[in-house]
């Protein structure tokens, strides 16, 4: 009868945590959190190698817009509260010659793909409305010659 009460209690909990809906990147017991975020055809494309239903915890940018697309916005909203990070992959090079944020419009913080690895926020409450941008402008200082003029 106590083994019984135990997988009750257990169950009831995480039933009472999934209603919740909060996420904790490490309690994921083996689930693969990692999505990657590619621009293709004029959007954002979140792609995870498991079709079933995920939680993409952790998000790699494999690519950007072109730099004719000075400002765009990330299609993503976060439905389940948690940690969250932006992580540019290792193969992605940006040119010298332009600097590449993602603008936080929640916080106001940016997170530059030139000269940072991640950017990681979190999610107290679920939204609908766009919270990220990409922004693309062209570097006024030559590579070389000191900071960047940007963000």
């Amino acid at each position: 009868m106590k083994t019984i009460s135990t997988i009750f209690l257990i169950i009831l909990t995480q039933s009472v945590a999934f209603s919740q809906g909060t996420v904790n990147p490490d309690s994921n017991s083996g689930i693969d959190s990692r999505c990657t975020l590619n621009y293709s055809n004029e959007k954002w494309i979140i792609t995870h190698k498991d079709p079933s239903p995920h939680v993409c915890t952790d998000m790699v940018i494999k690519s950007i817009p072109p730099a004719s697309k000075a400002y765009t916005p990330i299609d993503l909203t976060n439905t389940i509260k948690g940690i969250y990070t932006f992580k540019k992959d290792s193969s992605l090079t940006i040119s010298d010659e332009y600097n590449v944020v993602i603008e936080d419009l929640l916080t106001g913080k940016y997170f530059n793909m030139n000269t940072e690895q991640g950017y990681t926020y979190s999610v107290n409450r679920a939204s609908g409305e766009k919270r990220f941008v990409v922004e693309i402008s062209k570097n006024t200082v030559k590579p070389g010659s000191g900071s960047t003029a940007s963000r």
